[in-house]
Formats: structure tokens, C-alpha cells, sequence
């Protein structure tokens, strides 16, 4: 035998409270510290790429910023995440805005410092908008494609007059891929997230009364020991195996206690 409380008895439910602690205001979810310590080795990964990519590789460098110049920014960078990491221990993900920001503007200087038209460094965009967009949700997700777009932007004026003197299809079907692949990215991930959200629902919904958690709490049978209220001024009896179901509903909200009895045997 189940017991069924009265919503106004109790609001809300453990899966809320869980909802909560998975999301913070605005839409922002809160991350634990495992899942941002595999975000912050990433950026240390990709940090010795772009050591090795400039300093180590068959790269050519544009005269300005030079080599110098890529290597400071690559020092401030370490440094930067080494105080976004420490700030992160233990403490929910506030500050991702400024760590993403500091990423993408990672990415601009080295796409910026890179001589190739087409150069590999595009793709840390990729790896900052789904690094962020997966852990955080779908704002950071729509923050980090406006705010890569924007600076490539920046830099494609930046580099006018070189890309009009060696423009070519290749150069423009690898910036046209570029756009598509994120914005793809995007789309998978809104689906994903209604996907979700709509799971989310359904998986807190008895089937059976089509109340949600903010309406009634469902108690398991061997955990529930619960004593009615004093004193009771109306019981209510539910017998989930009668035929007048909707006349027995319309009495639960005048209901101080409500006993809920299910035949599993009757399937």
C-alpha cells in the first residue's frame, strides 16, 4: 500500500532539487569539479600544441605578430588558466565566461600569427564552441559560436588584402565547411537538449493519476511509513483497480489524506 500527500502538504521532489543542482540560474548548469578538471587539461593540451605548432613546426609566421609575440601570449595564456583553474577547484563553473572568452581569444592570435590561409588553428574554435556548449548548455553553446564568428571576422578584414590576392575555391569551401560544421553542431545540440528536457518530464509524470512531483510525492511502499495528519477531516480512497476513476479524482482535493491501493496481481 502507497500513500499519496496533497501538493499543497509537500511542493516539489527529490528530482527537482536534482534538476536544480544540475542547472543554475539562467540556464547555466552547474558543472562538478571532475568534469571542469577534464576541461582545464584540455586547454593545457592544446596550449603545448600551440608551443610546438610555432615554435617546432614547419609553420610560416606572418611578420607581425611574430614569433616573440606568440610566445608571450602563449605565457599569458598558462598563466590565466592556472588562475582560472584555482578559482574552479571546488567552486561552481561562474567564471566559464571569461575562461571561454580567453580560449577563443587564444585561438584568434594564433590563427592571426599563422601564415596559411587555411590554417589548422580554425579547428580550436571547434573544440572551444563544444567544449563549452556540451558542459554548459545551450547559452554558452550560442555565446562561443556568435563570439567565434565575430573574430573571425575581425580577422578575415584584418587579412583583406591577402585573401583577395590568393583567394581560391579550396580556401572558400574550407571557410564555408568551417561555418556549417558548427552551425550543425548547434542544431544536433538543440535537439538534444529538448530530447532531454522533454525525458525529463515524462520520467517525472505518474502515468497513472497524470500528476507531476509539483502535485503529488510517491512514496515507495516498503520505504513509506507514514501516520495521517491530526486530526482527519476527510480520507479519500483510491482503488486503482475500479472502474470510476475520474469521479474518485475530483474528491483528492478534499482530501487531507489520500490512501492509494494497487493490485500489481491484476496487472
Amino acid at each position: 500500500m502507497g500513500y499519496l500527500r496533497r501538493a499543497s502538504d509537500k511542493r516539489g521532489s527529490d528530482h527537482g532539487r536534482r534538476l536544480q543542482d544540475r542547472r543554475a540560474k539562467n540556464g547555466i548548469r552547474n558543472i562538478p569539479w571532475e568534469d571542469q578538471r577534464i576541461q582545464f587539461l584540455t586547454r593545457f593540451l592544446f596550449w603545448a600544441m600551440y608551443l610546438a605548432y610555432f615554435n617546432l613546426g614547419d609553420v610560416v609566421l606572418r611578420p607581425w605578430p611574430g614569433l616573440f609575440a606568440v610566445n608571450v601570449v602563449g605565457v599569458v595564456y598558462l598563466v590565466l588558466t592556472l588562475a582560472y583553474m584555482a578559482y574552479a577547484w571546488g567552486s561552481p563553473p561562474s567564471r566559464w565566461r571569461i575562461a571561454m572568452w580567453t580560449d577563443l581569444l587564444m585561438v584568434s592570435c594564433a590563427v592571426l600569427a599563422d601564415g596559411r590561409m587555411m590554417s589548422p588553428t580554425y579547428l580550436a574554435y571547434i573544440m572551444v564552441i563544444l567544449g563549452n556548449g556540451m558542459r554548459y548548455g545551450l547559452r554558452p553553446f550560442a555565446e562561443a559560436i556568435v563570439g567565434t564568428f565575430a573574430l573571425v571576422f575581425l580577422i578575415l578584414i584584418s587579412r583583406l588584402p591577402e585573401y583577395f590576392s590568393s583567394i581560391s575555391v579550396s580556401t572558400a569551401i574550407f571557410l564555408a565547411f568551417f561555418g556549417i560544421i558548427i552551425l550543425y553542431s548547434y542544431s544536433l545540440m538543440v535537439r538534444i537538449e529538448g530530447a532531454r528536457s522533454k525525458l525529463e518530464k515524462e520520467s517525472n509524470l505518474d502515468h497513472l493519476t497524470g500528476l507531476g512531483p509539483t502535485n503529488a510525492q510517491t512514496y515507495a511502499p516498503e520505504l513509506a511509513v507514514h501516520h495521517a495528519p491530526e486530526p482527519v477531516g476527510l480520507l479519500a480512497y483510491l482503488d486503482a483497480a475500479g472502474e470510476d476513476l475520474t469521479q474518485q479524482f475530483e474528491i483528492i482535493d478534499y482530501a487531507d489524506f489520500l490512501v492509494l491501493l494497487l493490485d500489481h496481481n491484476s496487472g
